[in-house]
């Protein structure tokens, strides 16, 4: 039936769909998502106008823009993000030009600790039942987290570099005769031994 009321109501509303304003929500990454420095971060949104269409989702971090998606998936993704605290919000837009914003998203990126290698320690060898002694080891990634462990077991340890760390053997490891497994650990993030 095409009567003026029929066409009426139509055109109202179409009118009351462009009125309206889009839906959107960050979909990916989650809140609170770590990441480690340097990663290329793909960024996701569900965008949605009621009796409409999406024109536009732009995607932000803080006030700075990312980059924008036209069409579904709505998805950037933001290159080789530096350490930092971040807040990603999406904005859509529908083709009346009324818009909405997300709930922010918070991330982290992190430097990554580098995994150490050992190239020497010293002394290495002693004579079962020896006292407590002091171990100093060399080699490479050291951060000042780092922990010398003994056949496992965290010693007390002092950082002085990236290349040498010293530890404190106490005498009762030393007690009988047999071999020792030194190793140093780097803590999370990364990091390993």
């Amino acid at each position: 039936d095409r009567s003026p009321k029929t066409s009426y109501l139509n055109l109202q509303s179409l009118y009351s769909n462009l009125l309206s304003t889009p839906s959107v929500a960050i979909t990916s990454p989650q809140n609170n998502s770590i990441f480690p420095a340097g990663s290329n971060i793909p960024i996701t949104a569900n965008a949605t106008q009621s009796g409409g269409t999406i024109s536009q989702v732009a995607f932000y971090q803080g006030g700075t823009l990312i980059g924008t998606a036209n069409a579904p998936p709505f998805q950037v993704t933001w290159n080789n993000v530096p350490a930092g605290d971040y807040l990603l919000t999406a904005v859509a837009s529908n083709y009346a030009g009324l818009y909405s914003t997300s709930t922010p998203v918070s991330i982290s990126v992190v430097s990554m600790n580098p995994v150490p290698a050992i190239t020497m320690i010293n002394p290495n060898g002693l004579l079962s039942g020896a006292s407590t002694f002091t171990l100093t080891v060399m080699g490479t990634n050291f951060v000042n987290t780092a922990a010398v462990r003994w056949n496992g077991s965290a010693l007390a340890t002092t950082y002085f570099n990236g290349s040498t760390l010293t530890a404190t053997v106490p005498g009762s490891l030393v007690i009988a005769p047999g071999k020792a497994s030194v190793t140093v650990f780097n803590p999370g993030p990364g990091g390993g031994t």
